[in-house]
């Protein structure tokens, strides 16, 4: 069983990092790097910056993986984004974290601004029955990749991310530490979700369902058909991150995840 601890910690933030590392670098490979993606490494700070969607998404444009004894990396890092977004934001998990590194953030003029709950669990190859009508297709080919990048936006009621979500899911069905699955309903799209996987960890990323297919399972099942995958390519653990409370968050521990702690947002206003 695994038992949650700092270096385990690590291990779940350091996997959020490189996935939005893996998504940076796959929409700066677009020709002409369209959205201003970029990301670097100071230390143990990782910082991520899509400057053209930065006011959509901090998501895409903030620093990871810092804690106490990082403060001249994380300067840098800060300094990176501070060049190209005009809103910083910077995660901060307890398990790396002391009251004298909370001083120095607000110190810098930092001040929490949400919470992000991070879920962990072992890697189980465990196939489940699909609902009835419902079919789970990971996406290898351009026509199923523009139906799931047509869900994205919609699934998560974020019109504002139509053609970001098409540039991002074009560019990372291809990539082999990605897999993108999309889910239909009697034949027809009705959700989808993405996976990453590198150094033993599945990452459970995005994942949504259209509202007039919400409430027949496909949430559970996309979330089942990524664990088990993730755990024949070899990961032994499973990690994601939701919001506190959210209905991600129910799903994922009704599957198994425990939660491994609760991570603050940090932010210097604009």
């Amino acid at each position: 069983m695994l038992v949650l601890n700092r270096p385990l910690a690590h291990r779940i933030e350091a996997a959020e990092a490189a996935t939005y590392q893996s998504i940076q670098q796959a929409l700066a490979e677009i020709p002409g790097n369209p959205w201003g993606a970029e990301w670097r490494q100071f230390g143990q700070a990782v910082a991520l910056s899509v400057r053209h969607f930065a006011s959509h998404s901090t998501l895409s444009n903030r620093v990871m993986c810092a804690g106490p004894g990082d403060e001249e990396d994380l300067a840098r890092a800060i300094a990176f984004l501070a060049e190209r977004i005009t809103r910083v934001r910077v995660d901060i998990s307890p398990l790396h974290s002391n009251p004298a590194f909370l001083d120095h953030l607000q110190g810098l003029g930092f001040r929490i601004g949400g919470f992000q709950v991070a879920l962990f669990g072992e890697a189980r190859a465990e196939r489940h029955a699909l609902p009835t009508g419902v079919e789970i297709r990971r996406v290898e080919s351009d026509a199923d990749a523009a139906q799931v990048a047509a869900i994205y936006p919609v699934g998560f009621d974020l019109p504002a991310w139509e053609d970001y979500s098409r540039d991002q899911i074009h560019a990372l069905w291809r990539r082999p530490e990605w897999r993108v699955y999309l889910a239909l309903v009697d034949g027809q799209p009705a959700g989808m979700a993405t996976l990453h996987m590198a150094n033993g960890v599945g990452c459970l990323e995005s994942a949504c369902t259209l509202p007039a297919f919400r409430g027949r399972g496909i949430q559970t099942a996309l979330i089942r058909q990524r664990m088990a995958d993730a755990a024949e390519a070899g990961c032994d653990l499973i990690v994601t991150q939701t919001g506190n409370g959210t209905i991600s968050q129910n799903n994922m521990e009704r599957l198994g995840l425990r939660i491994g702690y609760t991570k603050a947002e940090f932010y210097r206003p604009a």
